[in-house]
C-alpha cells in the first residue's frame, strides 16, 4: 500500500469515530460527498465568478498555456514567463475547485475534472475542440447531476460522478460505433 492509501484509509476510520464519540458526522459528510442543500445562492454567484476568471485568464494566455503545456522549457526559451503564467492557472484552479467542494464534494470532484475531458477526447480531435467539448460535456454533467439530485434527494456529488460516468460510457460507445 501506498501512504496516501493509508492516510484515506486513516481519514475514514475517523469519520466512522464521529458517530461513535456523539458527535455529528454530516459536515464532514457533506465535504467528503457533495450536498445540495448546502448549496445557496451566493455559493452559486462564487463558483461562477470563479470559473469565470479561470475562463478569460485562459482565454487571455490561451497562446502561453499552449506553450507551455507543449514544452515548458521551449517556453521559456520564446521568451515566456513560465513560472507566473503556470502559477496563476495553478492557483486560479485550485481556487474553482476549493469552491466546488461544498457543492460537488471533495473526493467527487476529480472524477468530474477527468471524465468530461475523456469523454471528449473520444469524441474528437484537437486541442481546442477538445476542450470546449470537455467545459459543454462537465456543465451538462454538473447541471444534469444537479437537477437529478434535487428532484431524488440524493447526494449532488455521486449523481454528478454517476452522470459524468454515464457521458464516458456513452462517448466510448459512439467511438465504437463511428
Amino acid at each position: 500500500m501506498r501512504p496516501d492509501e493509508h492516510a484515506l484509509g486513516l481519514t475514514f476510520i475517523g469519520l466512522g469515530l464521529f458517530g461513535i464519540l456523539g458527535r455529528s458526522d454530516n459536515d464532514v459528510r457533506s465535504l467528503l460527498w457533495g450536498s445540495l442543500s448546502l448549496c445557496r445562492w451566493k455559493d452559486v454567484m462564487l463558483m461562477l465568478g470563479a470559473s469565470t476568471v479561470l475562463v478569460a485568464f485562459v482565454v487571455i494566455f490561451q497562446k502561453e498555456m499552449r506553450a507551455i503545456l507543449f514544452s515548458r522549457q521551449d517556453a521559456a526559451a520564446a521568451g515566456i514567463l513560465t513560472t507566473p503564467v503556470w502559477t496563476g492557472f495553478l492557483i486560479l484552479t485550485a481556487i474553482v475547485m476549493t469552491v466546488n467542494f461544498q457543492t460537488v464534494g471533495g473526493l467527487m470532484i476529480y472524477s468530474l475534472i477527468t471524465n468530461p475531458a475523456a469523454a471528449a477526447f473520444q469524441l474528437v480531435r484537437g486541442g481546442a475542440k477538445t476542450l470546449a467539448l470537455a467545459s459543454i460535456l462537465g456543465a451538462i454533467s454538473g447541471l444534469g447531476g444537479f437537477l437529478i439530485s434535487a428532484l431524488t434527494d440524493l447526494p449532488s456529488g455521486a449523481v454528478i460522478v454517476l452522470v459524468s460516468s454515464l457521458v464516458v460510457l456513452l462517448a466510448g460507445a459512439w467511438a465504437r460505433i463511428r
